[in-house]
């Protein structure tokens, strides 16, 4: 943990946190762990040698690739687990990874449909465990408390030092190793830990500056998936900030007295430099059995 996690603070709470899992596995925590680094830090070494064995693989569940996987309707990753790992997806520019993960982070309920099952309403105690080798796995809003994410790990001068020292970790772990890591998960005192609350780190905000106008690119995205639309569709997406969803929205909009659904002229919103003509063929087109 000292070699991933060398500033005492930070592996403080990642070492809480995961004694946390073990001490109290029914209490899920609201925010989850983000580790960036290089490649060949070792970080996988954590959870398929240690984690997994000590919480039970059927208990663990390892999306890889890509986000999609994770956010799918029919994903069983948040189904009767206790650890889900999110294991160097894809990095994204899209803000819609970060809006679709929120309440699959904080929520204590959710719904599951597995392939070919009813959909049903499950608790919900899975930690997050993010590892990604990009400075910014997606982009996240300025005011996230949903992760916490530790120093960038940068790979030792000396490449092959990881490997010499997973080596010994083999040994050791073979040596009972791993009884005396969950006696020490199970001990460690969790005095100052929050599961509920945490601070964001330097690479929290390195990694929000990476995201900047995170609002923006938010509304300029709904707009482009919906192009044509009435002014209370997009305040009420963007409930918690009516007032600049509108203004952002003037940067890629123009509002336009129509008659476009046969209810008489009321005002729309359409991409800019489009005739209204343009906008009522593509109404038409999205929702044909409004204009019957």
């Amino acid at each position: 943990m000292a070699r991933m996690f060398p500033i005492g603070e930070e592996r403080k709470v990642i070492l809480q946190w995961l004694a946390h899992m073990f001490q109290r596995p029914a209490e899920r925590p609201s925010w989850h762990i983000m580790v960036t680094s290089d490649h060949g830090t070792g970080k996988g070494y954590l959870y398929k040698e240690i984690l997994m064995p000590l919480i039970g693989s059927n208990q663990v569940s390892l999306c890889e690739s890509t986000y999609s996987n994770f956010l799918d309707k029919n994903s069983i990753h948040l189904f009767n687990t206790q650890l889900c790992i999110l294991d160097d997806c894809e990095s994204t520019t899209s803000r819609n990874v970060y809006g679709r993960m929120k309440s699959k982070l904080s929520e204590e309920y959710a719904s599951v449909e597995p392939k070919y099952e009813n959909r049903t309403t499950v608790p919900v105690f899975t930690r997050i465990w993010l590892n990604s080798n990009k400075a910014r796995p997606f982009p996240i809003e300025s005011q996230d408390r949903r992760w916490f994410a530790p120093s960038y790990i940068e790979l030792p001068e000396d490449q092959a030092s990881t490997a010499e020292y997973l080596e010994g970790m083999d040994a050791y772990l073979a040596d009972d190793g791993l009884t005396q890591i969950y006696s020490y998960l199970m001990t460690l005192s969790l005095d100052g830990f929050n599961p509920k609350a945490t601070y964001q780190t330097d690479t929290l905000k390195s990694i929000i500056s990476l995201s900047s106008s995170f609002e923006e690119e938010e509304v300029k995205e709904w707009c482009e998936e919906n192009k044509v639309f009435k002014l209370e569709s997009l305040q009420s997406r963007f409930s918690d900030k009516p007032d600049l969803a509108k203004t952002l929205a003037l940067n890629y909009c123009q509002t336009k007295s129509i008659d476009i659904d046969g209810s008489g002229r009321s005002n729309w919103w359409i991409p800019k430099g489009w005739k209204p003509k343009q906008a009522k063929e593509y109404y038409a087109e999205q929702q044909p059995q409004r204009l019957l």
